[in-house]
C-alpha cells in the first residue's frame, strides 16, 4: 500500500492521479478504434450488430461493477487499518463469490438471450453477428468485473499504476487482435468479439497474478480458504449501496433513450451519441482525481487520521477541476472542430447539435465534478449509501427534467436536463454536507479524541 497520508499530500494526490488518467485515456481508445476498425472494415451493420445490446450489457455489467466497488473498498479499507491477515482472507473469499455470483447472471443472459433480443426488437439482419457477440462478450464478464474489482483495490490502497499498465495491456491487444480477425483472418464479427474476449482475460490474468504476489507480501501466513460470515456481511454492506448507485446512474439513460430516438431525427440522435462519448472523454480527468480522494480518506479514516480528512477533501476538488480545465477549455474554444472530427463535412445539423451540447453544458460540468468529489468522499468514509441516495436524486432529476423539457425545446431540452439534474444532485450533496450525517459515531469519536489531545 502507498499511504497518500505521508509527505507532500497535494503532490501524493497529483501524482497519484496521472496514472489513473492514463488508464482511462488508453481505455477509451482503444474502444474508439474497435469502433472505427469494425465500421471501416466490417460496415454499417457490423457496427450496428456489436453496439445493438450495448445498453443491456452495460446496465448488467454496471452492477456487478458497483458489486466490486464495494468489495475492493472493503478490502481497501483492512489493508489501511493494517489487518493483513483479514485483508488476505477477504481477498480470496469476497472475489470469489462475486466471480460466482458474475457467472451465474452471465449464464442466465446467455440462456435468456433470445427474449432478451425481442425485447431490445435487435433486427433481423443484424441478429446473428449480435447473438454471436454478445454470447462471447457475456461468457467473457467474469473476467471484466474480476479485472474491474482487483484494479480498484490498487487504487483504493494507494497503487494506481496497474490500472494503466494492464489498460495499456489491454489496449495493444485488442487493437492488435482486432487487426489479426478482421483484417488479415476475415472472421466478421466473430472475429472482433474474439479479439475482445481474448483480451478481457488475459488482463485479468494479469490481474490474478498481480494480487496473488501482493498478497503474498501482505502475510507470509498462509491464509486458509473459508467463508467468513461477519467479513461477507460487512463486505456486503458497502457492496450493495455502491451496485445499487451503479444501476441507477445507467438505468437513467435507458429510460431516456426513447424519448431521444423520439425526435425522430437521425441528426438529433447521432449528436446525443456524440454529446454522451464527449462528456465521457471529460470524466475521464476528474473521475481519476476523485479516485484519490476515495483512496486518501479510507486511509484516513482507517487510521485515525481525520484531522486530514476535510484537507484531502478541498485539495481534491481542486484538483478535479485543475485536470478538467484543458478538456473544457479546449472544448469551449473549439466547438466547431470537435463536431468536425465526428460528423461528415456537410452534416451541418449534426455538427450544430454537437456545438450546442459544449456550449450550453460544458460550463456546468463543474457540478458534476464536485458531485463526483462527494460520491467518493462518503465511500471513502464506508458511507456509500449517502453516494446512492444523492445518485438516485439526480437520475429522477435527470428523467424528470428531460421528459418534460424534449417536447418545447427538443434535443436542448436533453441538455437543460443534464445541466439541471447535476445542479440538483449538487444542491443535495451540499444539504447532507452541511448537516454532518455523514459523520459516523466511529467519525465523531476520533473527532473528539484529537480535539482532547490538542
Amino acid at each position: 500500500m502507498k499511504d497518500l497520508t505521508k509527505g507532500n499530500i497535494p503532490k501524493n494526490l497529483f501524482l497519484y492521479a496521472i496514472p489513473a488518467i492514463l488508464s482511462g485515456v488508453l481505455s477509451r481508445t482503444h474502444s474508439t478504434v474497435d469502433s472505427i476498425m469494425v465500421g471501416q472494415f466490417l460496415g454499417t451493420n457490423a457496427l450496428a450488430a456489436i453496439g445493438s445490446m450495448s445498453n443491456f450489457r452495460t446496465v448488467l455489467s454496471s452492477l456487478l461493477w458497483g458489486a466490486g466497488t464495494g468489495v475492493a473498498l472493503y478490502i481497501a479499507s483492512l489493508v489501511s487499518a493494517r489487518k493483513k491477515e483479514e485483508a488476505v482472507r477477504a481477498i480470496k473469499s469476497n472475489i470469489t463469490i462475486l466471480l460466482i455470483i458474475t457467472m451465474i447472471i452471465s449464464i442466465i443472459a446467455l440462456l435468456l438471450a433470445k427474449p432478451i433480443f425481442k425485447i431490445f426488437a435487435v433486427g433481423l439482419d443484424i441478429y446473428q453477428d449480435a447473438m454471436i457477440y454478445y454470447a462471447l462478450l457475456i461468457l467473457s464478464e467474469f473476467a471484466i468485473v474480476g479485472h474491474h474489482t482487483i484494479s480498484n483495490i490498487f487504487l483504493f490502497t494507494g497503487s494506481s499504476k496497474f490500472a494503466m499498465y494492464s489498460s495499456a495491456i489491454s489496449c495493444v491487444l485488442n487493437i492488435s487482435l482486432n487487426y489479426l480477425f478482421i483484417k488479415i483472418i476475415p472472421l466478421g464479427v466473430f472475429g472482433t468479439g474474439l479479439a475482445t474476449a481474448i483480451s478481457l482475460v488475459s488482463v485479468f490474468a494479469f490481474a490474478i497474478y498481480k494480487i496473488r504476489k501482493e498478497c503474498r507480501l501482505l502475510s507470509d501466513k498462509k491464509q486458509p480458504f473459508n467463508f467468513n460470515k461477519e467479513e461477507i456481511s460487512a463486505c456486503c454492506k458497502l457492496a450493495v449501496p455502491c451496485m445499487i448507485q451503479q444501476g441507477i446512474m445507467y438505468v437513467s439513460g435507458a429510460v431516456i433513450s426513447p424519448s431521444i430516438n423520439g425526435l425522430d431525427s437521425s441528426s438529433a440522435i447521432a449528436a446525443y451519441s456524440v454529446c454522451t462519448q464527449l462528456y465521457n472523454i471529460c470524466t475521464i480527468f476528474f473521475y481519476a482525481a476523485s479516485k484519490g480522494l476515495l483512496t486518501i480518506t479510507t486511509q484516513c479514516y482507517s487510521s485515525g487520521k481525520v484531522n486530514l480528512i476535510k484537507r484531502c477533501f478541498y485539495i481534491s476538488i481542486m484538483l478535479s477541476i485543475l485536470y478538467s480545465i484543458p478538456v473544457v477549455g479546449l472544448a469551449l474554444l473549439f466547438p466547431n472542430f470537435i463536431a468536425s472530427l465526428f460528423v461528415q463535412e456537410g452534416d451541418l445539423l449534426t455538427a450544430q447539435y454537437i456545438v450546442r451540447y459544449i456550449a450550453l453544458c460544458f460550463p456546468f460540468v463543474v457540478f458534476a465534478i464536485l458531485n463526483n468529489c462527494y460520491h467518493n468522499f462518503y465511500r471513502g468514509l464506508l458511507k456509500p449509501n449517502f453516494s446512492t441516495f444523492t445518485t438516485a436524486i439526480y437520475t429522477v432529476a435527470r428523467i424528470i427534467f428531460t421528459l418534460l423539457l424534449i417536447p418545447s425545446f427538443q434535443l436542448d431540452g436533453a441538455f437543460y436536463g443534464f445541466i439541471l439534474s447535476w445542479m440538483t444532485e449538487f444542491i443535495v450533496c451540499v444539504i447532507i454536507h452541511m448537516s454532518n450525517k455523514w459523520k459516523s459515531p466511529k467519525y465523531i469519536e476520533m473527532e473528539q479524541a484529537l480535539k482532547t489531545i490538542s
